[in-house]
């Protein structure tokens, strides 16, 4: 039997938690549907299915959870940033964190059973998780509900649901100033600090150039872009990586090949974005000649010798170019030894 202090990341708690913390016109319905609707458009639940989602008493649908486990958070970041953050409460915007930080806190299988699933949505272990103080609001839930909905079955969360109730997250209020939210810009945890686009027409031509390889250099470190170019993809290649590979792509199109499309005609801006479409190009190659694995992408493991020549020569080629990219834009330095 379930300890009272002991909670399960359910997607009924998950939801259950975002209710308490949303608008006062917002629906139990209307937020499930809002979710469940992000893998399958025309889904709709009933008003006997969210209820009983949100009481723990049945499970998942098993498209949703299917569908929902090809997905990375950075994939639904826009859906959460969009649909999702504005039906809640800007007042209890921090508590859904909190409340979110104290399930996992409590949830004891995240230190054993369910570490490495934790770590592949959160980017990071249970502890270290905890430590932090800055959050980007939709992204930290995107994470939350994705491992939420793929990793744990909503049945186990019956023990501790009635738990979260207004009270419950009333109490939280004290701890609010523990926490702070964060842009998605200035997150100094997850992503490089990128300067508001309302202000990129300040930026002075004679600083672009700095600030451009500010950001690039700040990406490749929090995206573990050298992680990736030092792997390799003959042996197996981490699933973790492509998501932090995508996670990159994703942050340098928003922050520079969008944001300061003004300094298109910039050496630094040309750089970074023939940096960025190499990478995506060798990543889009291992895409067509890996298959997905547990929790990595390899070869079939049937291909023949000379095939396996090819696609390591392949990758040297595609790895020495990025790197000679790499150099251009720091000064002859390299992301690894050839």
């Amino acid at each position: 039997m379930m300890q009272e202090s002991e909670m399960k990341l359910c997607f009924g708690v998950f939801v259950k938690i975002l209710i308490c913390c949303c608008s006062l016109n917002v629906t139990n319905k209307k937020l499930v549907n809002e979710l469940t609707k992000m893998f399958i458009p025309s889904y709709e639940c009933s008003d006997t299915q969210v209820s009983r989602l949100l009481k723990c008493a049945i499970n998942m649908d098993s498209q949703i959870i299917e569908n929902a486990q090809a997905a990375t958070p950075a994939d639904i970041y826009p859906k959460f940033h969009d649909a999702i953050v504005p039906l809640l409460d800007e007042d209890k915007k921090a508590i859904a964190i909190l409340a979110l930080l104290d399930a996992i806190k409590k949830d004891k299988e995240l230190d054993s059973i369910k570490k490495e699933s934790f770590k592949k949505y959160f980017g990071a272990t249970k502890d270290a998780l905890l430590q932090r103080s800055e959050f980007v609001l939709h992204e930290f839930l995107a994470a939350a509900f994705l491992y939420a909905t793929t990793c744990v079955k909503n049945r186990s969360g019956e023990g501790c649901i009635e738990l979260i109730d207004d009270s419950y997250i009333g109490s939280l209020y004290a701890k609010k100033n523990k926490i702070r939210l964060v842009s998605a810009p200035e997150s100094q945890s997850e992503h490089p600090k990128i300067p508001a686009a309302a202000n990129t027409h300040v930026m002075h031509t004679d600083s672009t150039s700095k600030q451009i390889f500010s950001i690039f250099n700040d990406a490749v470190k929090k995206f573990h872009i050298i992680d990736y170019i030092y792997s390799d993809p003959a042996e197996a290649l981490p699933k973790r990586l492509v998501e932090y590979v995508i996670g990159f792509l994703s942050a340098i199109k928003q922050s520079i090949i969008i944001g300061l499309i003004e300094y298109q005609k910039e050496v630094a801006y040309q750089k970074v974005k023939k940096f960025s479409d190499a990478l995506a190009s060798y990543q889009s190659y291992l895409a067509e000649n890996l298959y997905p694995k547990t929790d990595v992408f390899a070869l079939t493991g049937t291909e023949d010798a000379q095939y396996i020549v090819d696609f390591k020569k392949t990758v040297d080629d595609y790895k020495q170019k990025i790197n000679s990219i790499y150099g251009e834009i720091n000064n002859g330095n390299t992301l690894f030894v050839l």
